[in-house]
């Protein structure tokens, strides 16, 4: 069980306005997409599991859980999201 936060929702509140998103996470990898995936209700990002902080294992700090892509875009170690432009994209 996650204890998160919408993505969208923190996308909104950050009035973010672009086409796409690059997610940097701590261990190098990085993971475009368009914004719209991270404005899905579904899209979060976990900070807790059962209860707990989020173990490392499981990716500390952050979790990005994007259900409706490819596996290889939610991913452990989330520590920054930027929103872009399509052509600024560089990611996986």
């Amino acid at each position: 069980m996650w204890h998160s936060v919408r993505a969208g929702l923190l996308l909104e509140m950050a009035r973010a306005h672009g086409d796409s998103v690059l997610a940097i996470f701590l261990d190098g990898y990085t993971a475009s997409m368009p914004i719209d995936a991270l404005m899905d209700d579904y899209s979060i990002m976990a900070f807790a599991m059962w209860g707990k902080p989020l173990p490392r294992e499981h990716g500390f700090p952050l979790r990005l859980v994007v259900p409706n892509w490819r596996d290889c875009k939610s991913s452990k170690y989330l520590s920054e999201i930027k929103v872009v432009n399509g052509d600024d994209v560089i990611g996986y």
